[in-house]
Order: C-alpha cells, then sequence, then structure tokens
C-alpha cells in the first residue's frame, strides 16, 4: 500500500488522529498518510436545530474540491478512509460531492466500545427489506424514502413534514440498533440496496418532483448512500435532520444537487465601475451629506432652540401623527454623526460590508457595492440614492445604540430589531426626501411619486443581500416581515385616498402590522428563520391590524393566492409578493 488519505468528518464530536491511525496497517512499518479535518465547532446533537448546516456544506464542498480532490488525484494509489461525527444530511452531502470515481473505506464508531474497530466475522449478513413502488406513474409526484437501520421512524411524524402528495417507499433492516453493522460488507450491501431504490424511482417515477429521504442511518453509512446518488439521473433529493428537542422532530435541510449561491465574480468593468463609484461616493458624502448636515446644524445654533426632526426635516407641515411616540425622542439630522462623515480609501474592516468608525469614518467594501448593482445595475443615480438612505439608515442605528461592536447576535431579538428598522427606515426616507428637495429639487416635486420610487429602491437593495443566502428555502423572520411591511406601505400610498405629504407622513407614521401564517420558524446560528418549504397550503393566512384596531384576516379567496407570497419569497420576487398583497389590500379596502 502507497499510503492512506484519512477523512475525519467531525461536528458531534472529535476524532483522535491516535484513534484513526490504529486502523492503519503497519506491518511493513509506519505508512505514509495524509489527514484532512473537515471541522468547524464541535456541537452537541441537543443543538442540532442551531446549527447552520448550509454554511457548512458549502464550507466542506470547498474542502472537497480545493483540497480533498486535488491531493487524490495526485496520489491514486493511496486508499481512502472516512472516519464521520456529522450529521446525517451533511455526511450524505459529502459523499454525494465524493461520488463513485474512488472507493472508499469505511469506519463507524461503535456506540458502545467507543472504538472505530470492526467487530465482526466475514461472512455475516444483515436481513433487510425493501418496499418499492408496485406501479409506474408518469404525472409529478414527491416520494418519500424512509430509510431505517438504526431505530424505525414513525409515519405519523413524517406526516407532519412531508404535506405534498407522495408515494413512499422504504428501506429497513429487519433488526435495527446502533451497532448492528459489525463488518464493512454489510455497510457496502445496505447501500446498494439504497441505490435500488434510486433506480426505482427514476424506472417507474420519471416525472417524480423530489425525494424527501428520512433516514436514521450511522454516519459512515449516509456517507455512502451519498455516493450512490447519480445527479444527471436521480430526482433531486432533500435530506431531512431529527432533532428530538423541536416540533416537528424532521426539518429537511439540504437538497443535495442544489448548488448553493455564493458571491458572484466582480468582472473587471464591474470593478472599474465601482472605483468610479467610490470616487463620487467620497466627495459626495463628504461634501453633501455631511455638508446637509452642518448646514442643519447650524440653522439650529443660529435659532438658538432643538426643533423636532420633524420640524427640521420639513419645516413646512404639521405633521402631527409622527410627532407622538417613540418618534418625538429621535435626533434631528444634526445630531447624528453625519456632520463629520467621511469615507475611507480602506475597507480592512469592513468584513460585513460596512464599518464606522469612532471618528464617524465609513468604510464600504467593493461587495457591498457591487450587491446594490445587481439589483439597481449601473445606474449611479439610483445607487447613490440607494448609498444615502443606507447612510441615514445606519446613522440613526448608531444613535439608538446599534453599532458594529453591538450587533452580534441581535438577529435573535427579530421583533426589537424590526421595530429599530422600520423607524430608521422611515428617518432614513425622510431625510432623503428633505435632502432630494435641497439638491435634486425636480425630482422631489412630485412627492407621492417620490416616495414610490424611494421605496422601490429600498426594498431592491435589501434584496440584493438576500439573493445571497445560500438557501432559498428559508429567510429570517424580521427580513420577511421588513418586506410586508414596506410593499404595504406602498400601497397604502400608491392608494388614490393618499395624495399629499401630509397623507404620506401619516402612513408612514403607523407601522403596519401585517403578518403571514403557516410557515414554520427555527432558530439557526443566532437568526430567527422562517421555512418557506414545507408548509400546508391550508394553514397559509394573511392578517392586518387596521388603524382602527380591527383585525382583518384572509385565506386563499377572490384572486388572493398566499402561497404566491412565500414562492415569491423562495424567488426572491418582489413582484410576486406586491400583486398578492395588493389584492389583499383591495379586499379590505372593499369592506
Amino acid at each position: 500500500m502507497a499510503g492512506y488519505i484519512i477523512i475525519k468528518h467531525q461536528v458531534f464530536g472529535d476524532i483522535p488522529d491516535e484513534d484513526v491511525l490504529k486502523q492503519l496497517d503497519n506491518s511493513e512499518g509506519v505508512p505514509k498518510y495524509k489527514i484532512f479535518e473537515i471541522k468547524r465547532d464541535i456541537i452537541s446533537m441537543d443543538h442540532i436545530q442551531d446549527f447552520d448546516s448550509q454554511s457548512f456544506r458549502i464550507y466542506q464542498q470547498d474542502m472537497m474540491e480545493k483540497e480533498i480532490k486535488p491531493f487524490i488525484d495526485d496520489h491514486p494509489d493511496y486508499k481512502v478512509l472516512y472516519f464521520g461525527t456529522a450529521s446525517i444530511p451533511l455526511a450524505m452531502h459529502f459523499g454525494y460531492c465524493f461520488g463513485s470515481w474512488k472507493p472508499v473505506e469505511v469506519y463507524l464508531l461503535h456506540r458502545e466500545r467507543m472504538t472505530w474497530k470492526w467487530f465482526g466475522d466475514s461472512t455475516e449478513e444483515l436481513p433487510a427489506t425493501s418496499q418499492w413502488m408496485q406501479e409506474s406513474f408518469a404525472g409529478p409526484i414527491d416520494v418519500i424514502y424512509k430509510v431505517e437501520a438504526t431505530y424505525p421512524i414513525n409515519d405519523e411524524e413524517i406526516r407532519e413534514v412531508v404535506t405534498t402528495p407522495a408515494k413512499t417507499i422504504s428501506l429497513a433492516l429487519d433488526t435495527t440498533g446502533k451497532d448492528v453493522f459489525r463488518i464493512p460488507e454489510q455497510l457496502q450491501a445496505f447501500a446498494y440496496q439504497f441505490s435500488l431504490g434510486l433506480d426505482a424511482v427514476a424506472t417507474n417515477l420519471p416525472g417524480a418532483d423530489k425525494i424527501h429521504l428520512i433516514a436514521s442511518v450511522p454516519v459512515g453509512l449516509a456517507f455512502l448512500m451519498g455516493t450512490k446518488i447519480n445527479p444527471n439521473v436521480t430526482r433531486p433529493v432533500s435530506v431531512y435532520q431529527f432533532s428530538r428537542t423541536r416540533h416537528p422532530h424532521y426539518e429537511p435541510v439540504l437538497i443535495l444537487q442544489e448548488t448553493p449561491l455564493t458571491e458572484k465574480i466582480i468582472t473587471e468593468e464591474e470593478a472599474r465601475f465601482i472605483q468610479t463609484l467610490r470616487a463620487g461616493l467620497s466627495q459626495h458624502l463628504e461634501n453633501q451629506v455631511a455638508g446637509f448636515a452642518a448646514i442643519k446644524r447650524e440653522q439650529a445654533e443660529k435659532q438658538g432652540r432643538s426643533l423636532q426632526w420633524i420640524e427640521d426635516a420639513l419645516p413646512d407641515g404639521q405633521y402631527p401623527d409622527i410627532k407622538a411616540g417613540y418618534w418625538k425622542y429621535l435626533p434631528a439630522l444634526a445630531g447624528t454623526i453625519l456632520p463629520n462623515a467621511t469615507l475611507s480609501a480602506s475597507t480592512e474592516l469592513a468584513e460585513e460590508g460596512f464599518f464606522v468608525s469612532e471618528s464617524d469614518q465609513w468604510q464600504i467594501s467593493d461587495r457591498f457595492l457591487f450587491n446594490i448593482m445587481t439589483r439597481l445595475g449601473q445606474d449611479t443615480p439610483k445607487i447613490m440614492r440607494a448609498l444615502r438612505m443606507f447612510i441615514f439608515h445606519e446613522a440613526l442605528h448608531i444613535q439608538q445604540g446599534l453599532t458594529n461592536y453591538t450587533a452580534s447576535g441581535i438577529g435573535r431579538f427579530p421583533r426589537i430589531l424590526e421595530e429599530a428598522d422600520y423607524v430608521a427606515d422611515v428617518w432614513a426616507m425622510i431625510h432623503e426626501y428633505a435632502f432630494s428637495k435641497a439638491y435634486h429639487r425636480s425630482e422631489a416635486a412630485d412627492a407621492k411619486k417620490f416616495f414610490g420610487e424611494m421605496i422601490e429602491i429600498a426594498c431592491r437593495t435589501m434584496w440584493a443581500f438576500d439573493d445571497l443566502e445560500p438557501n432559498p428555502n428559508q429567510m429570517q423572520v424580521r427580513r420577511v416581515n421588513r418586506y410586508l411591511i414596506w410593499y404595504w406601505n406602498s400601497l397604502q400610498i400608491e392608494d388614490r385616498q393618499c395624495q399629499s405629504l401630509e397623507d404620506i407622513i401619516e402612513v408612514l407614521a403607523l407601522k403596519p402590522l401585517i403578518e403571514i401564517r403557516g410557515l414554520d420558524i427555527r432558530a439557526e446560528a443566532q437568526r430567527t428563520l422562517y421555512r418557506l418549504d414545507g408548509f400546508r397550503q391550508g394553514q397559509l393566512e394573511l392578517a392586518y391590524l387596521d388603524p382602527r384596531t380591527r383585525i382583518e384576516r384572509n385565506a386563499n379567496a377572490a384572486g388572493l393566492q398566499i402561497e404566491d407570497i412565500v414562492r415569491g419569497f423562495r424567488e426572491r420576487n418582489g413582484e410576486r409578493i406586491s400583486q398578492q398583497l395588493k389584492t389583499f389590500h383591495h379586499q379590505i379596502r372593499a369592506v
């Protein structure tokens, strides 16, 4: 044997080097070997519901493509060994990345003896029973594939999460258990049986949309099962994670054939445009935005009294609705960091897209600018408006106590962040209107049109960042609510009853309370998320608390298709969401 390639796939527990090295044949002296560690933080199985499987999926796929596969190509005579303490979905995904092009010897951790050593006789067999479909069906349908080796799976629990019409196939050991596999041949035989189920689906259900794979198997067997999935033949396989502390206990976390969204490469032309944009932004921020704030500060000093922020921004109106509640405590523009704002040439600290220093210097990354370009195109005036609103928004967040240093884990407070974001959004839009009246008077001549276009730019800017979410089937609760709020505000401003600037400010002063029901909620990596798949259509509803404190709630009726709103979030399609909300808005207005 020329040498060994050892893969340690670690999520739930560390695998010491000495434990795996014991499995090598050293009859001819110390063998050559190379160990690859696929590992981030070790977590408890009780916290699997908080684990970011999508991020780990990208990480292990990169490891496979950039490090492991090139080493295997350079050492074709090395034997590959797999040791895993990963989750079932991640083990399957890694096996899928590996494919069938290279044999792999898989080891299992014996749960009772806590060793990777095999204990069986090569002649032992493990009887298994399979149930494939009995007839062919050409139409579109989902397939539930139930695989049982370590413990039986409850059919009722499956029906809680797979609500679409589906045919069920199954493969099960006649006797399940944690340590039933005693030799590698038994693993290989069971993995082969698993592949026959996939073949049966391809042959008898050619129109199948998706295979819902719910498996209770050892980690190493999950890896082998993943190697049996042919990307050119097998329908998309959605792998479910079990958690005893969550209800429902099963949750789809990975679609094996799905390629997660990753950051696009910035072309040379785009890079040149970004640099031109950056140069313009530097002058704009320091001369116009900071200059506008400085002028407001000078005016306040001359008057000898401090005005409410709305009086300072829009001095020609009354706007009583936005002078009450928490609105009255917001600072005027001059009371923020903006009079001293400058743009740094450095982006060293802008890992999250931007950073604001204690000297009021802004760092904005090229990737941040590129993200905005993805939705707004190379339209410099729109991009500048988007950036101004962003700068206004973040300047108020700093006054609210939300800075680069305090934002860690803030996603775990979705209601607080939703309120803070709404206040900052409104404050930013009103100041963008005031700024445009000073510097782009013709654009601000029609207030109704201006606010409608401003909300559209704001929503497109928000989508630019949600486009990068690696799992399109989930979205943060606060992000979903933020879109619902602003598409609803857009409809209220578009309504014929909203005519004047006073009407617009009255709309903005009352944050819409609109909510969608019927989506499962989960916590992951310090975020609270809606699942955008696996819902029951009949349970979807929209509810709205109107200013008269009357609760309006509608399911699908009179043209309203709430599943289209969910589909809009999955597809990152604001037009689809807005269209259905418009139907709901007209239904309420009619009442």
